[in-house]
This record gives structure tokens, sequence and C-alpha cells, in this order.
């Protein structure tokens, strides 16, 4: 049985789905509201074996995170960062608002999109390069629920490897490979099998 750890940016009904689909996969899920709850300095961190990071509401703004002071005591996103880097060498995968958090401890940049980016079945293209992106799902039937703002921009020094286009007339990335292990996409992976799929496949890694 793994030990999931998951740290949401306050609570919402996807939240709660994803916890209940890792649940039922038989994994051990301790989740963390950043927002909420009490320090996460309580939880020992070796004993996860992996950490996600799951959305977040709409009334908090990224930005407003951006703008708080870096050495405060309640920074969420600063100590979100913190318990990024205790998970250097494990498995990480983050979706919606995680994904904009783990792309910024990455030194991406977030782009506030001209349109807000919300369809509830929108095709994407898929790169089966990693492992977690494996699937046996036909290409016409993998479609995600977009609901976002804003897109990551990688630095063109970066390593980072986008493993996900959506496709809307253009491509815009949506999906990424931070690191070895680290994964994050700014869809909804509880609203589509694909996205289930990432799940059971990240769970295997």
């Amino acid at each position: 049985m793994k030990s999931v750890l998951f740290v949401v940016f306050g609570s919402n009904r996807y939240n709660d789905r994803t916890k209940e689909i890792l649940e039922s996969n038989h994994c051990k899920v301790t989740k963390y509201n950043v927002f909420k709850d009490n320090r996460v300095q309580e939880f020992n961190l070796s004993e996860f074996d992996c950490l996600i990071l799951g959305g977040g509401k709409k009334t908090i703004s990224i930005y407003k995170l951006l703008n708080l002071p870096k050495n405060a005591s309640n920074n969420p996103l600063y100590e979100t960062y913190n318990i990024i880097k205790n998970f250097k060498n494990k498995p990480i995968l983050s979706y919606g608002y995680g994904c904009l958090v783990l792309g910024l401890y990455y030194k991406c940049a977030i782009k506030p999109l001209d349109e807000v980016n919300k369809n509830d079945k929108q095709h994407i293209i898929v790169d089966h390069r990693y492992r977690i992106t494996k699937s046996t799902i036909e290409p016409s039937k993998i479609k995600v629920t977009f609901n976002n703002n804003n897109m990551l921009v990688t630095p063109s020094h970066n390593p980072t490897d986008t493993i996900m286009f959506r496709a809307k007339n253009r491509f815009e990335p949506c999906g990424f490979r931070f690191d070895t292990v680290h994964y994050g996409f700014l869809f909804r992976l509880i609203d589509s099998e694909y996205g289930k799929r990432l799940f059971l496949n990240f769970m295997n890694l």
C-alpha cells in the first residue's frame, strides 16, 4: 500500500473525488489543505511514498500568493515549496492549481490567458514518451476538462519537457515533465478516463 501526501489549495469536489479514487486503489492518503490546516511540520514527510498537488478554489489567486512576503510564516506558496523539496527523489503528480505551483517551483512563468480556457470536453494530443502518459485508450476518446485562467511558460534554459498539448486551433502546453518523476497537468484529471489512467500510471512509478 502506497502512502500519499495529498496537498490541496482549498476544498472542492474534484479534490474529494481524487482522494476517493486513490483510496479505492489501495492508497493510504493524507490530505493537507495549506490554506486551512495546521503546519505541515507535524508530518514526517519521509514516511510518504509520493506527493500529489491538487486543485484550488477559484477565489484564491495565484498572483496573491506571489505577492506575499517570502519569509512570512503564513505564506502557503513557500510552505509548499518546502514540501516539494522533501520529495526531490520521489514521484510528484500535480494538476490544476497544483501544477501552477509546481511550475513556479521549477522557475516557470505564469501567463494569464486572453480568454479563460474553459472547455468541458476538449480533445488533446498525447505524447507517449513517458511512463505516466502510457495509455491504451483510443486517441479519439482522449478528452479532458479545462477550466483555468493561466498557462505556464517554461524558460528556454530549463530542461523541462512538455509532454502534452491542447488542440484548439493552436497548441498550448497543458502537461509538463518537470523532472524525472515530477509531472504536472493543467486540466482536471478526475474528469476523464485518460486522467484517471494517469493517476494509476503514476501510482505504479
